[in-house]
């Protein structure tokens, strides 16, 4: 007689043997398509990195043109780039926020571009490998599993995956970039207020990693 489990997972026995399937899915197949991951990777820094770009001008510009209580001075760009005038570093502001917006929903587009054409790849890959191993099975195998469990794994499960390598990785990317850079501007603009912000994100990414894996068993 059968164990409940393997009545419910006909299945189990198979995913207990495989070692690392994650890292075999993008040490096999991520890397027929790295190029589209190095875009999404890309598009993703550059676009958060032009969202940032406003409100860090808006403020250089508010505290230095409209208050006179700082210097008009840009981060990365050399002094002698920047206007010596009120009314050059007003309108030089606009149009490096229009050019951030601009940019950013470029970058964006190839973000996007990227991420779906990685994640859509390696969909297809996975279903026309997984298809042509199960037509070189033998009919024992088939006779212990059931049809309709082999098609939701076809079908459902490499769209779970598609849409992990699409959406999920897309926002990690993307939420790793904006901590960071956050971060930087923080500790640029004020290193302890930044420590005393900064502190509890890891020991909140500490106490999340452990809760997942004490549920992940169940």
């Amino acid at each position: 007689m059968s164990h409940p489990s393997d009545e419910d997972d006909p299945f189990e026995d198979i995913r207990q043997k495989t070692d690392n399937p994650m890292r075999r899915l993008f040490a096999e197949y991520g890397a027929r398509h790295k190029g589209y991951f190095a875009l999404g990777f890309f598009g993703s820094v550059i676009a958060r990195i032009l969202d940032l770009l406003p409100p860090l001008l808006l403020g250089i510009a508010v505290d230095a043109i409209f208050r006179n209580d700082a210097a008009y001075d840009l981060p990365l760009v050399p002094q002698s780039w920047l206007p010596g005038t009120t009314e050059g570093q007003f309108w030089f502001t606009i149009g490096a926020i229009a050019f951030a917006f601009f940019g950013g929903s470029v970058f964006h587009w190839i973000r996007n571009y990227g991420w779906n054409s990685f994640a859509q790849n390696i969909q297809h890959s996975v279903r026309t490998d997984t298809y042509d191993k199960m037509q070189r099975l033998n009919m024992d195998f088939f006779a212990e599993k059931q049809t309709g469990e082999m098609m939701s794994i076809l079908s459902n499960d490499v769209n779970r995956l598609e849409r992990f390598l699409n959406d999920g990785m897309n926002s990690a990317f993307r939420l790793s970039v904006m901590v960071i850079g956050i971060a930087g501007i923080l500790l640029w603009l004020n290193p302890r207020l930044a420590v005393v912000t900064l502190l509890p994100i890891p020991i909140i990414a500490a106490v999340t990693y452990k809760f997942i894996d004490i549920i992940q068993p169940k």
